[in-house]
């Protein structure tokens, strides 16, 4: 199966003999090749400590984390594991996040589950409809902050759940912008009658993150196209760009490509620029710093 950067992952598995739960570190997913076998063990004690009223936090001795924490619970935790499993396997849980009876929360889901069910290939979980309050974020903040022009978001009066969505909303903009981008370069291949390197094109940043580009294709001829996609709701010709991702452009040169999508929501188009400091040399780009590294003395 191919993750999908629109959802996250959860392993839990489920001991019929204790009627319990253990949840691991989804992690372990990155580092068990493309069929994500990473074994996992964990101590057999934490199902005999597994309750109704709180998650069992216990580290397990790992092999490829500092530290690694297990999870053990009872049905009725189910849902508070699966909303606090992160802060739970980093070893900081408190024991106070959403579903855990500890603090407020509306409609709490009921995911009482009968040991009867478990025994098939699927597992369906089913509780009440959420209903999320509906934030809304102006374009014209998304447009901003996707340039990095944040003078004109601070002008902006936006609340703590504005700009987590307006957040959010930029990353799902580049999500489907490397999405369309990775399209584009299967279907140029296909056309090219390279069916075989088309089928090679990897989208790079959904496996190994911060290696200064999105995605890995190829030219006609075979050589690798290494491509950064820049994807916007605008059809601006500013965009930013780190420090790692022009290193990168200047390691890798005429190889390198930025993909700049604009009008991502209604009707994508692309600009290639190709080896981005060559054309910077050439009068072509504009480079401007819009953020600095500070170091202070003791």
């Amino acid at each position: 199966m191919q993750p999908d950067p629109l959802y996250e992952d959860a392993v839990i598995a489920y001991d019929r003999q204790s009627n319990s739960w253990v949840g691991v570190d989804a992690e372990r997913l990155r580092h068990g090749g493309p069929k994500h076998n990473a074994s996992s063990f964990v101590p057999i004690s934490g199902f005999a400590q597994a309750n109704s009223r709180r998650i069992t936090v216990m580290p397990i001795d790992s092999n490829l984390f500092d530290s690694e924490f297990a999870a053990f619970f009872k049905s009725e935790r189910l849902s508070e594991y699966l909303y606090n499993r992160v802060s739970i396997h980093s070893g900081n849980y408190d024991g106070r996040g959403p579903f855990s009876g500890n603090r407020a929360v509306s409609n709490p889901a009921n995911l009482d589950l009968d040991a009867e069910m478990f025994g098939g290939t699927d597992l369906i979980l089913e509780g009440p409809g959420v209903v999320a309050k509906n934030v809304t974020v102006p374009k014209s903040a998304v447009e901003a902050f996707q340039k990095g022009d944040f003078v004109r978001v601070r002008r902006t009066i936006l609340t703590h759940e504005q700009l987590l969505e307006l957040k959010r909303r930029c990353d799902e903009i580049g999500l489907r912008g490397e999405r369309w981008a990775l399209d584009h370069e299967r279907k140029r291949l296909i056309r090219a009658k390279r069916s075989d390197l088309a089928a090679r094109t990897e989208w790079t940043s959904q496996s190994r993150p911060y290696q200064g580009y999105d995605i890995v294709s190829f030219e006609n001829s075979g050589e690798k196209r290494f491509i950064e996609v820049k994807a916007s709701i605008s059809q601006s010709r500013q965009f930013e760009i780190s420090d790692n991702e022009w290193r990168r452009a200047g390691e890798l040169s005429d190889k390198y490509y930025i993909y700049r999508i604009t009008r991502m929501e209604d009707s994508p188009s692309v600009k290639i620029l190709r080896d981005p400091l060559a054309l910077l040399a050439e009068g072509k780009l504009e480079k401007k710093a819009a953020s600095w590294t500070v170091t202070y003395n003791p």
